[in-house]
Order: C-alpha cells, then sequence, then structure tokens
C-alpha cells in the first residue's frame, strides 16, 4: 500500500514511480483529491487554487483512465482515492 498526502499539484508526478513500486494488487490511496469540492465543481473554485485544482484533475484522470489501475473516488472529507493495481505496465 502507498499513501499520499503531500503536495496536491504533485501527485501526477508521483503517479510513475508509484506505479514501478507497487507491486500487483497494491493499493493506492490518495487523500485530499477533491480539495474542499473545487476539484467536482468550478463553483465552487478559489482563483488563486486554479493550479492546484488543475494537476489535481490531472491526476484523477490519469489513474482512473490508467489500464494498469482500478480506481474510486470517495467523498469522504476531503475526498480520497483507491487505487487497486490489476496490471504490470510493459517494460
Amino acid at each position: 500500500m502507498i499513501f499520499i498526502d503531500g503536495a496536491k499539484g504533485h501527485y501526477s508526478e508521483m503517479l510513475n514511480k508509484i506505479n514501478r513500486l507497487l507491486k500487483l494488487n497494491g493499493i493506492v490511496f490518495a487523500d485530499n483529491v477533491l480539495f474542499r469540492g473545487m476539484v467536482c465543481s468550478n463553483e465552487l473554485l478559489i482563483r488563486r487554487k486554479i493550479t492546484i485544482v488543475k494537476r489535481m484533475r490531472k491526476y484523477l484522470k490519469e489513474i482512473s483512465d490508467s489500464t494498469s489501475f482500478e480506481t474510486v473516488v470517495l467523498p469522504v472529507g476531503d475526498g480520497v482515492a483507491l487505487s487497486t493495481k490489476i496490471k504490470e505496465e510493459l517494460q
């Protein structure tokens, strides 16, 4: 299991490292992925947080679209994403 609770704007950059480190059937627990609701609704977006929100949306899109992971986002607290590694990437 890998737990991500770092700089929200860098989750996407961590994805390649996470994929290399995580074993098959391992879980990625990413905290704060909805970032006060701003990630899922532009109506809640605070202008000075646009870059962080765009980067978090990018992370969620990449991990959700990945064929290596199965992901679910839970609207608990500030949001969590649970991703299970279901396939190894070809080297």
